[in-house]
């Protein structure tokens, strides 16, 4: 699976020609399959042109036959020059990585995060930006009914650049002895369009289920840092003792960081196995207004420069010289074309990064 040559299998590299329904076979084990599994391949295929010739096997043989014989199945895989460290994560010549991908699910829409609850079960949920998660079983099956369905609630459409809807979801450290989770969404009200963060509990009879009713907590802000822990009675959250504006006339408390413009995803490093270096650091990708998207290293009463600027690029002139703009905080940004990464040591890091262009 993991094998960057498996498309020559079914012809998926050429767009000119018609992809296979069954890969190519190399003639000796052809003759074996067609000897020993004929029955089963109408099983395999819908092509009529091979449904046809299941009853004639140098017919058969003949429509399975690969121009290349190096890329046939099964000797592709016994080729050490088109197998040797396959599953391993490698780097070219250009610094890019090639990964090993492998499928979980499917038939989602516009899917946007994917996250598990640790709490033993081994399931995982994904959210779609209309507002629902799934939850899927260990097997990856999906659960027909739908782990929480806000849809009603949230802001979206069915414009492809739409940034709005359904952004995040994240499970309490705790979840699997307090069933709550937190929720990230765009909502309207009246004539104001908002960013709602949400709590939630896991259904007492349910656990594949989200107790809509126990919706509460929202506020607009910037990078925000609260404390929702011992939260059953009193306020919904409190305000860590060391934020960085909690003392600041005219700031709010909860804000951590600033100056980001629809931060919409974020990672917290869990560091090296043995070292444990790196450990806690917050990774968070920022959407872009015009030419350049980024992720940042969040840190304690940073300024990451919107709306001045977008990654490093100035975006107004007016502001680009505010002395507060934190430079040494971006990891990276991406430019709308192919851009090279630069690490916040300033270490030229060639690698490859996404076209702002499909996502």
């Amino acid at each position: 699976e993991c094998s960057p040559y498996a498309a020559h299998l079914f012809d998926a590299e050429d767009p000119s020609t018609p992809l296979r329904t069954i890969p190519g076979l190399c003639p000796d084990y052809c003759s074996q399959f067609w000897n020993e599994c004929r029955l089963i391949i109408p099983f395999l295929s819908d092509d009529p042109r091979i449904y046809q010739g299941r009853d004639d096997e140098n017919r058969f043989c003949k429509l399975l036959e690969m121009d290349d014989g190096d890329y046939c199945y099964p000797h592709l895989l016994s080729n050490q020059k088109l197998t040797q460290n396959l599953g391993r994560v490698e780097m070219d010549s250009d610094g890019c990585l090639q990964l090993c991908l492998e499928e979980v699910a499917n038939g989602l829409r516009n899917p946007l995060a994917m996250v598990h609850a640790n709490d033993g079960t081994h399931r995982f949920f994904v959210g779609e930006q209309v507002g629902l998660v799934w939850a899927f079983l260990p097997d990856r099956s999906k659960l027909e009914k739908p782990f929480l369905n806000i849809t009603k609630a949230v802001l979206t459409s069915s414009w492809e650049g739409d940034e709005r809807g359904f952004l995040g979801i994240t499970f309490h450290p705790k979840y699997k002895y307090n069933g709550k989770l937190y929720v990230y969404y765009s909502v309207e009200i009246g004539f104001d369009e908002r960013i709602r963060i949400s709590e939630f509990r896991v259904s007492a009879n349910d656990m594949n289920l989200v107790d809509h009713t126990s919706e509460r907590s929202a506020l607009l802000g910037k990078v925000l840092r609260i404390d929702v822990d011992n939260n059953e009675r009193g306020p919904l959250y409190r305000i860590p003792s060391d934020n960085p504006f909690i003392h600041e006339y005219g700031a709010r408390p909860e804000v951590y960081a600033y100056g980001v413009r629809n931060m919409w995803r974020c990672s917290v490093d869990r560091g090296d196995p043995q070292t444990k270096e790196g450990k806690s650091r917050i990774f968070c990708g920022d959407v872009g207004q015009n030419k350049y998207e980024e992720v940042d290293i969040i840190e304690k009463g940073r300024n990451y420069g919107w709306r001045a600027k977008e990654g490093f690029s100035c975006y107004d002139k007016k502001l680009c010289t505010n002395s507060s703009l934190s430079k040494s905080a971006t990891l990276f940004f991406c430019q709308k074309y192919l851009h090279c990464w630069q690490d916040v040591a300033g270490r030229a890091d060639h690698s490859c990064a996404r076209s702002n262009e499909g996502g």
